[in-house]
């Protein structure tokens, strides 16, 4: 097994930044072709954070692999054609930070890259709500938040696909708040659709949710069903059916009959 070699850092490399979400994978690309095409790669060895000791070192003549042990054996290097680099199969929140891949050939002299990793981490909790049932004219607040996320998330509200709203609070480190505020409810909001959207990385799918207003309207008319004018020509000694119609209300209206002020023990629904 191939000894670890501590060495200074070397001049800077030209910079890729690489992108991951935590507890996937990722490649750290390296190329470890030979500039010239009698030239052989002998020895490619990964560095973090310019600290001057390797974290990953491998022996390309013999196939000798050395890994640090906080890498494990989640970390190997890829030396195919198509992609090579050190892969890691499980990429930690702590994984996050700058590395320097240096590839020493037989003849050419030695190859600096850099690689600026970035990892994400998407909301642990589900977004949440507040919502109704409102009466017509009410003025709504609706609140939508997440917890956790890195880099914070984005908190937006949309409508068929309009944005209302991309104004996120957040109020520490680990919570972001969007509020909503509607415009005085009609009729014609009751069903209506807000989506809230939380959003901090292009690699994860946003989370969301929706939000169905519901809402409690008043009877718009109140008639009886017989006779005019409110008056009906009752016989006595004998019955007769009075028909109290309510249209318009959001749950039905219950319906209650008073006689001269006084609730009658029967009401219909």
């Amino acid at each position: 097994m191939p000894r670890p070699h501590p060495l200074s850092p070397s001049p800077a490399g030209p910079l890729t930044e690489i992108r991951a979400v935590a507890n996937e994978s990722v490649l750290l690309p390296c190329d470890m072709e030979p500039p010239a095409p009698n030239d052989t790669t002998l020895l490619v060895l990964f560095y973090r954070d310019g600290v001057g000791t390797p974290i990953y070192s491998v022996a390309l003549e013999r196939g000798r692999h050395w890994a640090a042990n906080d890498l494990g054996i989640r970390a190997y290097m890829m030396v195919g054609r198509k992609r090579t680099g050190l892969f890691l199969e499980t990429v930690h929140l702590e994984d996050e930070g700058e590395y320097r891949c240096r590839v020493d050939f037989l003849e050419s002299p030695t190859r600096n890259l850099r690689i600026k990793l970035d990892v994400d981490l998407d909301p642990g909790n589900a977004v949440t709500k507040f919502a109704g049932p409102y009466p017509e004219g009410a003025e709504v607040r609706l609140s939508c938040q997440v917890i956790g996320g890195i880099p914070p998330p984005t908190l937006t509200w949309w409508q068929k696909g309009s944005l209302l709203d991309d104004v996120s609070e957040v109020n520490t480190s680990n919570v972001a708040r969007n509020t909503l505020t509607l415009p005085p409810l009609t009729r014609a909001d009751l069903h209506k659709v807000l989506t809230c959207q939380a959003s901090n990385s292009d690699l994860l799918i946003p989370l969301s949710t929706a939000v169905t207003i519901d809402m409690d309207f008043s009877p718009t008319s109140v008639r009886l069903l017989e006779g005019s004018g409110g008056q009906v020509t009752m016989s006595e000694g004998r019955s007769r059916p009075l028909v109290c119609e309510a249209k318009g209300s959001r749950p039905p209206a219950r319906i209650t009959w008073l006689r001269d002020g006084e609730v009658l023990s029967q009401h219909l629904t």
